[in-house]
Formats: C-alpha cells, sequence, structure tokens
C-alpha cells in the first residue's frame, strides 16, 4: 500500500515566500540602473592651483542627461585599477556650503565647475575631480580651464587631457606636461645628429689633406 505524503502548510509557505523574493530580484534588476562603464576625471601636480578657478569639458557618445555624475571630496578617497587616488574638490565646511559648485552644461552637452568663493579660491588639490557613469561606453573631450585672476579668464599656461583607459571604463586627466616625444622620432633625431657630426669631420679631414697634395 502506497503512502501519500501530504504536504504540510509549513512547507507551502516557505515555497510562496521563496517565489515572491524570486518576483522582487528579478523586477529591482529591471528598475535600478546598471552603470556598466566608468569614467574617471583627474588633475595631476603639474598645475599652479593659486589660478586655477573653473574646468569644463563635453561628452561624446552620449547625452549628458544620460549620464549619473558624482564629485570626489578631498576626504574622499577611489581605487582604479589597484591604485588609489584621493578627491580634488574642496570638501564644504558645512552641509550646502559647497566651496565648488558642479553642475551639467546643455549648451556643450557637458560638465562645468567653478568656485563659488569669488573674494578667496578655496583651491583643488591633485585627484580626482569626479566620477561619470553609464550604461554604454562614452568619452569626454574639449578640456577648458578658467581662472578669476587672469584678464581674459583662462589659465594662463598650456595644457591638455590625457586619457587611460582601465577596466570597464577611461581616466581622463587634465595636465601641463608636454606631449613626450615618441622614441621613433628620438632615434632618428640622434640619426640625423650623428650623420651631421659624420660630415662634418670628413669635410675637415679633406681640407687638411688638401694643402699636403698641392705640396707633393
Amino acid at each position: 500500500m502506497k503512502r501519500t505524503v501530504r504536504k504540510g502548510p509549513m512547507r507551502m509557505k516557505g515555497k510562496i515566500w521563496y517565489s515572491i523574493l524570486s518576483l522582487l530580484v528579478i523586477l529591482a534588476l529591471r528598475v535600478l540602473p546598471v552603470h556598466a562603464y566608468s569614467v574617471y576625471l583627474g588633475v595631476d601636480n603639474s598645475f599652479d592651483f593659486s589660478r586655477l578657478s573653473a574646468f569644463e569639458f563635453s561628452v561624446t557618445g552620449m547625452n549628458v542627461d544620460d549620464i549619473a555624475s558624482s564629485t570626489i571630496h578631498q576626504s574622499e578617497s577611489v581605487t582604479i585599477d589597484g591604485i588609489t587616488m584621493n578627491g580634488s574638490i574642496p570638501h564644504p565646511s558645512s552641509p550646502g556650503d559647497e566651496y565648488w559648485e558642479i553642475y551639467k552644461t546643455a549648451s556643450s552637452n557637458g560638465v562645468a565647475g567653478y568656485c563659488t568663493n569669488y573674494a578667496a579660491l578655496t583651491p583643488l588639490t591633485p585627484g580626482l575631480l569626479m566620477s561619470l557613469e553609464a550604461e554604454s561606453p562614452f568619452g569626454i573631450t574639449d578640456p577648458l580651464l578658467g581662472s578669476l585672476y587672469d584678464s581674459d579668464g583662462s589659465y594662463p599656461h598650456p595644457y591638455r587631457m590625457v586619457s587611460q583607459e582601465i577596466p570597464q571604463g577611461m581616466l581622463y586627466t587634465y595636465t601641463t606636461n608636454p606631449v613626450p616625444l615618441p622614441s621613433s622620432l628620438i632615434l632618428l633625431g640622434l640619426g640625423l645628429t650623428c650623420l651631421a657630426i659624420f660630415r662634418y669631420c670628413a669635410l675637415k679631414i679633406r681640407c687638411c689633406m688638401a694643402p699636403n697634395r698641392k705640396r707633393s
């Protein structure tokens, strides 16, 4: 005779709760944004921070309104590809009292930031300015730096933006360091210099030997 095992009410309740939990997880994954691509923007130690009071850049490959952005304060640190970097934005003295205001710009499809303390600049420090996250790859371009203490409002020294690929994103850095010459150009320059020296020595030897030939 076969015995029929009846499922108890506790076992049925466990299955119901498991189904509800699975449904909630699925809904959360669909509703919550998944940021698969991250871009970090930093500034190195080559700047005169006493004259740097504003920055701006444009976003390429995506509408800036579709990007989640956040500033990185000096009291914070971020580890990127195994390297820990400190924040660059001065930390507010009290909640809501920001020394720097960061906002999205619709005209340039980018992000801009400036020091709100006109009387006395609260300077940046070398490190990360902000992070930007989205679901698909994008980039930043058209770097601009400003200064309240210069007549034309722009940073007085040449600068550029360098990029570095990191896992699942990019790291961009403002710098005033010049573009390094490729090793091939350096070798070409050395080769031309050696050739010029060789030709000069050869001509000098010929000039020295010419009077001796006439005498003989």
